[in-house]
């Protein structure tokens, strides 16, 4: 228990894992919420615009959906505070034929914070909010590519009513949610790919990026 809590208190480069955490959830939440709307999985009734990073984006106002995502997030945060999760995935699939036709991963890369002291001096965390600051700009940056890709991927494929399902990678076995269950990885062959920008907390990387049935597929 000590060592868990003395790597929850790491601070490098001026910020902890608790807070780079903390802000690579505050995206993936929102990331998802913005893909569902604008995909339209759900009526854009059950989505509010709310003024974030400079820009408008959509989260859940269902309250449904709202739960939903926000109990994903706080397992996959209480993973990551383990540096235990290596993706989340969201799957976009037909709901009758099954056949998955989006797959929007997220890639999350952690520095070993075991190596790091768990004393080090909280003088250093006078430069989170500097480093805070960037690491919102480059949220708002790759919210804004993932809302403009629309326009880049196939609007047929999504013609059809929808469903999706929520992966989370881990490095190794952990205590999960009893409705919680083993999936595949649910491929998509005949695939193209959009890459977005990374996000870098000095903590965490996280590599985005979207996989599609191509025209010939479809």
């Amino acid at each position: 228990m000590a060592t868990s809590q003395a790597v929850k208190n790491v601070v490098k480069e001026g910020i902890s894992l608790k807070g780079s955490v903390e802000l690579v959830g505050e995206y993936l939440y929102h990331a998802l919420n913005s893909i569902l709307y604008m995909r339209g999985v759900y009526p854009a009734d059950m989505f509010e615009d709310v003024q974030k990073y400079g820009m408008c984006i959509f989260d859940a106002k269902d309250e449904q959906l709202k739960i939903y995502l926000s109990s994903v997030m706080k397992w996959a945060s209480e993973w990551m505070m383990k540096e235990a999760v290596t993706a989340i995935v969201l799957v976009i699939s037909d709901m009758e034929t099954k056949e998955v036709m989006e797959r929007w991963q997220f890639d999350i890369f952690c520095d070993d914070l075991s190596k790091t002291s768990g004393d080090k001096k909280s003088k250093d965390a006078g430069k989170s909010k500097g480093n805070e600051s960037e690491i919102r700009r480059q949220i708002g940056s790759v919210l804004k590519q993932i809302v403009a890709s629309v326009s880049l991927l196939p609007a047929t494929g999504l013609d059809s009513v929808c469903s999706f399902n929520i992966l989370v990678y881990t490095k190794n076995n952990l205590d999960v949610p009893a409705d919680w269950q083993e999936s595949t990885a649910h491929m998509i062959p005949d695939s193209q790919q959009l890459k977005f920008r990374q996000i870098h907390t000095s903590v965490h990387q996280v590599d985005t990026c979207v996989t599609y049935r191509s025209a010939s597929g479809l």
